[in-house]
């Protein structure tokens, strides 16, 4: 009794983390998995995850074991950025970016039915440089994602072999944006204004998930999670000065999409001391991110429309990403870990722009467990995602882009602690 209720206070304590930090997570710009565990076995989670991280990785997972259990974790992502034109060879700012987590499952009630709630930074972005930019000068362009998912959850035995489980819950997105901004559409269109770009929104959720033991060595994984398209809110902050038309602001809105996604994943226990998985999923980025629609409304400048629409185009590809992923039980207490991930950049060359170089397509991870006593476990991982560089010859974004480089590496460390009960 006195563990549970010391595992109940840690997740409280991390939620009310979670929710107070400016988490970001840049892989795609989803985080690939949930959980220092995983993410040390290359994020390979699907048919792997065995603890409360099941409830954002796979919810078939929550009967992976009949213990309840407490996880707090959170990653630390320092992403590398690089961006040339005609005016510029930089790199970005050197950033430190945080992504929080907590979940909560509970022990069988009436063997059958596992209840879990948990917190969870489940995408963003963050990058920042300095340019100069030949109508406005120097300037700073900035982007700070995050996207976070409340998730409650239920896990259902169906039998020895078969459960299920699902969650439907609640996103929370925050964006800010800010750089020149070529307009598309209306009566400024290939007009260029500073933008400051700040939003807000929230949306419904959910997944099911299945986890199907094949025997004692092999289990199979499936997990499908819905599309989020978040109505955002917000105010934006223009510079016109290039145009003679001073400065203005706006009340803003927009719609973004999280993308659905489907995979498949085995594990398979080849001894008692090695354990393999691999994963293959789908991310529909085709249809989540083809266009972003902005639309400025009340503006309060004389020499600029007070409402103007725009779309701006994006047109990313599907995205299908494959992980591999492996631990050794060392010792007792000692579980070493080491994985490798790929997935192509969704991002066409010719909407590639600085503040979205979500751009890495090669991973490759350690990690390690180690269990204080039975029940009390801390988990680590190291990630580095290799440089990928796109070259674009003439940008649908702006001019600004046309005969452009940009790059991105990624390294992250995760940390986790787990208390069962």
């Amino acid at each position: 009794m006195k563990r549970s209720a010391i595992a109940i206070t840690l997740f409280i304590v991390c939620s009310v983390l979670a929710l107070s930090t400016q988490g970001h997570a840049i892989n795609g710009p989803l985080l690939d998995g949930q959980g220092a565990r995983v993410m040390g076995m290359g994020a390979t989670n699907i048919a792997v995850t065995n603890d409360s991280n099941a409830i954002a990785n796979n919810p078939g997972a929550i009967f992976a074991h009949d213990a309840g259990v407490v996880n707090v974790e959170v990653g630390i992502l320092n992403p590398h950025t690089k961006f040339k034109n005609n005016l510029n060879d930089e790199d970005g700012e050197n950033l430190l970016c945080a992504a929080p987590s907590a979940g909560f499952l509970t022990t069988p009630l009436g063997g059958k039915i596992k209840l879990g709630f948990g917190l969870f930074s489940t995408g963003g972005l963050a990058s920042e440089f300095r340019l100069t930019n030949d109508l406005y000068g120097d300037q700073v362009y900035e982007s700070d994602l995050c996207f976070m998912k409340l998730l409650p959850a239920i896990g259902y035995k169906v039998n020895e072999k078969l459960s299920i489980g699902l969650t439907l819950g609640a996103g929370y997105q925050t964006l800010r944006l800010k750089m020149p901004y070529q307009v598309h559409s209306g009566a400024l269109a290939g007009n260029v204004m500073v933008a400051d770009l700040r939003m807000e929104g929230m949306s419904y959720c959910g997944s099911l998930g299945i986890l199907y033991k094949v025997n004692d060595a092999v289990r199979i994984g499936f997990v499908y999670k819905s599309a989020t398209e978040i109505d955002l809110s917000g105010d934006a902050n223009i510079d016109a000065s290039a145009l003679g038309a001073g400065t203005a602001k706006y009340d803003l809105d927009a719609t973004y999409e999280w993308p659905q996604t489907a995979g498949f994943g085995l594990s398979y226990q080849a001894t008692p001391r090695w354990l393999f998985g691999v994963d293959l999923e789908w991310i529909n980025w085709k249809k989540a991110m083809d266009t972003l629609e902005i639309k400025f409304s009340k503006g309060n400048s004389e020499s600029l429309p007070t409402a103007l629409d725009d779309n701006l185009p994006l047109n990313w590809d599907d995205q299908y990403v494959v992980r591999l992923g492996g631990e050794y039980k060392a010792t007792d207490k000692l579980t070493l870990r080491s994985g490798i991930s790929y997935g192509k950049s969704p991002i066409p060359d010719n909407t590639v722009m600085p503040v979205l170089c979500t751009l890495t397509e090669w991973s490759a991870t350690i990690g390690l467990g180690y269990h204080f006593t039975e029940d009390v476990s801390f988990n680590a991982a190291y990630l580095h995602s290799f440089e990928h560089t796109q070259d674009t010859d003439v940008s649908l974004i702006g001019d600004e882009y046309n005969g452009s480089s940009t790059s991105m590496a990624l390294d992250g460390i995760y940390m986790g602690l787990a208390v069962m009960f």
